[in-house]
């Protein structure tokens, strides 16, 4: 799956020769895609790229939450909305089809994402403990005691990498409390699967990304409760929340520009879809963004 922070998993890692030679492959394919970019006209194509089966994000029948954000912005745009299903859904394959012009926009990417140039953020969202109901539990940080007694669940990549999640519960001796979730790109909606095994007795407590915590809770209309980690920032610096923009090609400053007046000129709209997929978030202000 999407290998970044919002899906709860860490990047790959490569040796310096390979991220060298994959480096400079990136900038002539930037170059390429930049040049062969056609003005834009009144109907043009909006070209997103998104994964087939990843709620409460994407999904093929365009019911996700940025499948409609998406929607909102070519309107806004006066654009004709296509969507490039990401298959496999890695990063790597997404970033290929960014890199050659195969597709213009990723909806949901980190702030500041060294691969793409970054909109304005349209979200920020928090690390969410999720337990049912009738556990008895009540857990906010990762220093309660009761956790020291709970078996813990936590989303791991399909591909290597360490997720901030575990780095937090090895600190504090909390390792072989904890069980691993796989993110398996053979799995539907594979985010899922962690707050399922909540309901079903595998584990205790889960710890998620926001938009899974409240999308399970307040659309799947669950049984759970859900606490944002406290504090934000679990020392000596390992961030609980993360903020999301819209990521383009390198380059590509006027397409990222319209996005930021699109964003802006239809922010409520765009809060209002993110409450309606019950995505938990942190205070943001409405960004202003001047015309060009």
């Amino acid at each position: 799956m999407f290998t970044d922070m919002k899906r709860g998993v860490s990047g790959d890692d490569i040796d310096n020769e390979e991220n060298s030679m994959r480096s400079l492959a990136h900038l002539l394919l930037i170059m390429l895609a930049v040049s062969i970019q056609p003005a834009r006209a009144q109907g043009w194509d909006l070209v997103v790229c998104a994964e087939a089966s990843n709620l409460p994000f994407s999904h093929k029948t365009e019911q996700g939450f940025e499948n409609r954000v998406a929607e909102v912005i070519a309107n806004e745009l006066g654009a004709n909305l296509v969507f490039t299903w990401v298959e496999p859904p890695f990063a790597s394959v997404r970033d290929h089809l960014i890199d050659t012009g195969q597709c213009d926009v990723i909806m949901g990417i980190n702030d500041g994402h060294p691969h793409y140039l970054t909109t304005v953020v349209y979200y920020r969202t928090i690390y969410h403990f999720l337990y049912l109901d009738t556990s008895g539990l009540d857990i906010e940080s990762f220093d309660d005691e009761e956790l020291q007694s709970a078996s813990i669940g936590i989303l791991v990549p399909g591909r290597g990498g360490i997720s901030p999640i575990a780095q937090s519960l090895s600190r504090r001796g909390l390792a072989n409390n904890q069980k691993s979730f796989t993110v398996s790109a053979a799995q539907p909606n594979p985010l899922l699967q962690l707050p399922a095994a909540v309901l079903e007795g595998i584990v205790d407590v889960a710890v998620v990304p926001g938009p899974i915590a409240g999308y399970f809770q307040k659309v799947l209309n669950q049984p759970v409760l859900i606490k944002p980690v406290q504090p934000q920032i679990d020392l000596p610096f390992v961030p609980m929340y993360y903020s999301v923009s819209m990521g383009v090609r390198p380059g590509d400053e006027s397409l990222r520009d319209d996005l930021n007046l699109a964003i802006t000129n239809r922010w409520e709209e765009i809060q209002t879809i993110l409450d309606e997929f019950g995505v938990e978030r942190l205070p943001l202000p409405t960004p202003a963004v001047s015309g060009r």
